[in-house]
């Protein structure tokens, strides 16, 4: 996958909480214009913990919602067309979303094909990602005033082959206090010859509308996992 492959769209951000899924939006491909994210609101029918499949369901064209999908926490998975594990930019997704509407509810399990893409404002709502495809959510939206909110859910962050094109401040941000970890290797790293660009941040989530606080940078073995040798400037 390649971080700088697709347009980035840069109107407004808001962050909140968490950024389980959202920091390092480069490499999970979840993109947009104002993108909101909170903690799992256990009153929304969130949890905090990795889910367990309550069924499985293949896709083999793309599931267009309008309105709310409600998943009731069944496994999506690509089957056909979008079962091949390919990791093509212009292949299709398995949730296309349009303006406003709300997928909730789901485990996009593998093969993930593009995972979610949303045509304007969109809602995911406990949406979780076991192994990401392509891109785990696309947000497509031309609009400046569309608003992205990403409520609940979760991914895996395992960055392998990727090419960075600077400039930007940072690759990935994980939570420190919240277990979740980011895990890095062949990362190379273009346009950034002072190594301005911080590989990976750690942040203290929080339960409120504040910005999450940053509490250091670089490799720990822990939260941040990469060696050195992960790394080269071109």
């Amino acid at each position: 996958m390649t971080a700088s492959a697709e347009p980035r769209i840069r109107h407004r951000r808001s962050v909140t909480g968490r950024r389980a899924l959202i920091a390092g939006s480069t490499a999970l491909g979840i993109t947009g214009a104002a993108l909101v994210t909170t903690t799992p609101l256990s009153s929304a029918g969130a949890t905090t913990a990795w889910p367990t499949a309550t069924g499985s369901k293949a896709v083999p064209s793309t599931i267009k919602v309008s309105g709310t999908h409600d998943g009731r926490l069944r496994k999506f998975y690509g089957k056909g067309a979008l079962g091949t594990s390919d990791q093509d930019e212009s292949q299709g997704a398995l949730f296309e979303l349009a303006d406003g509407a709300v997928l909730k509810n789901v485990i996009i399990g593998s093969p993930a094909a593009d995972g979610v893409h949303c045509k304007g404002s969109c809602t995911l709502r406990n949406v979780w990602w076991p192994d990401v495809g392509e891109d785990a959510a696309s947000f497509k939206g031309t609009s400046s005033s569309a608003v992205y909110k990403v409520i609940g859910g979760g991914a895996h962050v395992v960055l392998s082959d990727i090419d960075v094109v600077a400039p930007l401040k940072a690759i990935v941000g994980v939570n420190a206090n919240h277990g979740d970890t980011a895990t890095l290797s062949k990362i190379r790293i273009q346009n950034d010859p002072k190594k301005k660009v911080r590989i990976c941040v750690r942040f203290q989530g929080n339960n409120t509308d504040r910005e999450p606080t940053e509490i250091g940078s670089g490799a720990d073995g822990t939260t941040c996992r990469f060696s050195s040798s992960a790394l080269t400037y071109k």
